[in-house]
């Protein structure tokens, strides 16, 4: 998992979330593949709001250890979505769809579909706000090409902004709420841990870059 900033999306700085994908339902064999968003318009189904939640669950009310981010072995092999207290180690697939058979009970949702019912859902919303197929193919790594496996940033923005609530074309991109910029003291408060690991880094003269 790792951020890319988009250039050019319009007033708000705009930066993507990128998880690598190389294992699933639809790649068996181990391909490199990418999937991405960014802040949504509507806070309510926000995925980097929804990401941002969990970090904070897992970190500050879990209070799972804090990566060291000295090296990359530090933090490589912890997992997004882990299984029970081993950050290393994935959800299995029965855990995975119990707790998608939870949140849709809750919300009163019914699906054939559980863990794959969010891609088609995905595919839908895009392409009513416009989004073209080919874009949303790239989205949802259904016709990964050569090209773009190789030579491509296989980050297919229209359709990442038409999920996030903006128009597919490009310079549209703004975000009211992030024109308020929180007191530096406030933002400490949230994920502290990162302080302490950048000033560690920094006296060993390892660079910002190495540790985003």
């Amino acid at each position: 998992m790792h951020s890319v900033l988009l250039e050019n999306e319009g007033f708000s700085v705009c930066n993507a979330l990128v998880f690598v994908v190389r294992q699933g339902k639809t790649n068996q064999f181990g391909r490199t593949e990418f999937g991405a968003f960014i802040r949504s318009k509507d806070f309510r189904i926000c995925p980097m709001g929804a990401c941002a939640f969990y970090l904070f669950w897992r970190y500050q009310l879990e209070n799972e250890s804090f990566p060291e981010f000295r090296k990359s072995e530090d933090w490589f092999n912890v997992k997004f979505l882990k299984s029970g207290k081993d950050p290393t180690k994935s959800i299995d697939y029965r855990t995975h769809k119990a707790s998608i058979d939870l949140a849709f009970r809750e919300i009163g949702i019914t699906s054939k579909a559980k863990k794959h019912a969010a891609r088609g859902s995905g595919a839908r919303m895009a392409e009513l706000a416009g989004a073209s197929e080919d874009q949303i193919r790239r989205l949802g790594r259904w016709n990964n090409q050569s090209m773009e496996n190789c030579y491509l940033t296989n980050l297919p923005r229209e359709a990442i902004r038409s999920l996030a609530g903006f128009a597919p074309a490009q310079g549209s991109y703004f975000l009211q709420r992030a024109a308020i910029d929180p007191t530096l003291a406030l933002k400490q408060m949230i994920f502290p841990q990162i302080e302490s690991a950048l000033h560690k880094n920094q006296d060993r003269g390892i660079s910002r870059n190495d540790c985003s």
